[in-house]
């Protein structure tokens, strides 16, 4: 009986195919049944020889699988041969991806620059939200907007950058506004 079959009864004409899900990979002129594919494992064929590895990106769960599932968005899978979507890493906060069936982290996509993300998991880039009033975001894919250091300010949303304090104001750390002086006091400097 050839790979890929089996011949269960000495009289057969004809092998037996193992169908999708099953293999044999030897020849046999007694085996009874296919070997079913297991968790991790696929056979999309009739008579296949061998099983198939799910590929990073993918799982199965069960016996017998004739394909692999596809990870979900919002992370990857990083490891071949997965058995359940219990290897699935989410993408980090300041990223998200919508991608499905993504092998690795480096498909997380980075929030631009003046924008924050805070939560693990993020499918779109709508997740990105830009960086409020006192904050600015200089490098992208941040969790959250730093605050404007002290003497610094910054009155809009979605900047990469602080602007420094007038004079004749203060600016405490995290300023939307500059602040008058106080009556009696008075600064030169801008930050």
């Amino acid at each position: 009986c050839p790979k890929g079959a089996i011949c269960p009864d000495d009289g057969m004409e004809a092998p037996q195919d193992c169908t999708p899900g099953s293999y044999m990979n030897f020849n046999s002129s007694s085996a009874p049944t296919c070997l079913n594919v297991t968790a991790g494992q696929y056979q999309d064929d009739y008579r296949g020889h061998t099983y198939k590895v799910c590929v990073a990106g993918r799982f199965s769960t069960g016996f017998g699988s004739t394909a692999c599932e596809l990870c979900g968005q919002g992370g990857y899978c990083d490891e071949p041969g997965a058995s359940s979507a219990s290897v699935f890493q989410q993408c980090a906060p300041g990223t998200w991806s919508d991608v499905v069936g993504l092998n690795a982290s480096a498909g997380c996509h980075s929030c631009s620059d003046g924008k924050y993300q805070p939560s693990s998991g993020a499918n779109s880039s709508e997740a990105c939200k830009e960086c409020r009033r006192g904050t600015a975001g200089e490098v992208p894919g941040v969790a959250i907007c730093p605050d404007c250091a002290p003497g610094t300010f910054q009155n809009e949303t979605g900047h990469t950058a602080c602007r420094g304090c007038p004079a004749g104001s203060y600016c405490e750390e995290g300023a939307a506004l500059p602040m008058p002086c106080p009556g009696g006091s008075w600064s030169n400097r801008t930050r």
